[in-house]
Formats: C-alpha cells, sequence, structure tokens
C-alpha cells in the first residue's frame, strides 16, 4: 500500500448541478459534499477514529493508502477500509481494479465494473420493475435513467427510486399511466381503455395553473402525480 501525497486536482467546470457521491468507509455508508476532497475530509465525515489512514480498497491483496492532505477522487474508487498509521508501508499495487459503490435509496452494492446501465443496476440492487431509476443531483432536478442508457461511475454513482407509474385526472376521471414519460395520444388510449368517454380523435388540454394547454398527439410530456387534462369533441366549444 502507498501512501499518496498528490495535493491538487482540476476540477472541470459544471455544466450543470453536480451529482450526489457517497463513500463507503470500513463498511459504513457516509455521503459525501463533492466528487474530490482531502483524505482527512472523507476520514472526520466517515466518523473514523483519530489516527486512522483512509485506504482505498482495490479487486487485490494490496491495496492504496492516502496521506491526510491528499486529495482523493472518488471517481477512481469510493470503497475504502482503515488501517493503523503503522500498517501503512506496503507497496501499493499497479493496475488492479477498484472496488465501486453504488448507491440506491441509501443503500450500496459493491461491484469493479464502472459502467452499467439501468437495468443491471437493477439486478444488482434487486429492484422491482414498478420503479423507475434516477440520478441523484444537488437540485430538484433530477436525471430518470432509462433501461439500455449506459451509467458510468465517474458521473455520479448516488441514485433514487421512484413510482413508474403516475395517477392524472382525464376529465376528472382517474387514469392510471404505465409511466411518466408518454405522449398526448398515448393519454388518450389509457383514458379510453379505463373507462373514460372519450375517442381518439377529440382535443386534450393539460390544465396548469387554471389555464388549459393544447396537447397534439405527437407531444412527449413528462407527467407528474394527479395532473389534470380535459379531453373534449372537436366541435366542443365549452
Amino acid at each position: 500500500m502507498s501512501i499518496t501525497e498528490q495535493t491538487e486536482l482540476v476540477v472541470p467546470a459544471q455544466e450543470h448541478a453536480a451529482p450526489k457521491w457517497a463513500a463507503v468507509v470500513a463498511d459504513r455508508m457516509a455521503p459525501m459534499p463533492r466528487r474530490r476532497l482531502r483524505a482527512r475530509d472523507i476520514l472526520h465525515q466517515a466518523g473514523a477514529p483519530d489516527g486512522a489512514v483512509l485506504v482505498r480498497d482495490l479487486n487485490s491483496p494490496i491495496d492504496v493508502g492516502f496521506a491526510p492532505d491528499a486529495m482523493v477522487d472518488l471517481a477512481e474508487g469510493n470503497v475504502f477500509r482503515l488501517v493503523h498509521g503503522c500498517q501503512a508501508d506496503e507497496i501499493g499495487a499497479r493496475g488492479a481494479a477498484p472496488k465501486l459503490a453504488f448507491v440506491v435509496d441509501d443503500a450500496w452494492e459493491v461491484t469493479i465494473e464502472p459502467r452499467q446501465t439501468a437495468e443491471s443496476l437493477r439486478g444488482l440492487f434487486d429492484l422491482g420493475e414498478d420503479v423507475e431509476l434516477v440520478r441523484d443531483y444537488e437540485s430538484p432536478d433530477d436525471e430518470p435513467v432509462g433501461e439500455a442508457t449506459e451509467v458510468f461511475f465517474r458521473d455520479g454513482p448516488v441514485f433514487r427510486t421512484r413510482k413508474r407509474s403516475v395517477t392524472i385526472k382525464v376529465n376528472r376521471n382517474d387514469v392510471k399511466m404505465p409511466r411518466r414519460r408518454t405522449t398526448g395520444l398515448e393519454i388518450k388510449q389509457a383514458a379510453i381503455n379505463q373507462g373514460v368517454k372519450i375517442q381518439l380523435d377529440f382535443l386534450l388540454y393539460h390544465i396548469v395553473d387554471g389555464e388549459q394547454v393544447r396537447i397534439p398527439d405527437d407531444k412527449q410530456l413528462t407527467l407528474r402525480e394527479c395532473d389534470e387534462f380535459r379531453c373534449v369533441a372537436p366541435d366542443d366549444n365549452s
């Protein structure tokens, strides 16, 4: 295990809200404020005892330790163990894959594969088909992840889940949609299948703050729970 003395890292400019990060230290998950921070700060946030040395856990018998002031990039591996200072004199393993902890709904699972998909993470965490995976950002605007979309650890390992289905109202009738991302035509089809007395050639309007916004059949929109819609015949001017 080598002690890393690096103290400077260039942080690329963020074009949007930063993803959330977390570290698993001595088998305990601790949220971290950002992707890059000093070893001593990781130790403090993880509640490590005084004198402990932070050691990145590799898929190898020999791991890599960090001096207290060393900058640690969690994207290069966020699974760590702790040793006492007198043990921190081994030679670091070169080329060994770091252990990576993905986090979903505050639970974590370890892998050495940095490239995943929503489908593979669903299998890793044994998630049901009734929820969708969302990458967790330091903002209200989180990012849904498509089932086949590639998910890279370096882009942020923290996710949450939310219900895949959503219930809306069409002409004051509850309509359950199987997913949030949909089209105007799919809303009408779902409403008809669930007994709402409309037809496919009716006009669909989204009611937003008391105003009616026309939704064409091919319009893509993301639904929210309890969204309201009005669907009327083309000649209905009421």
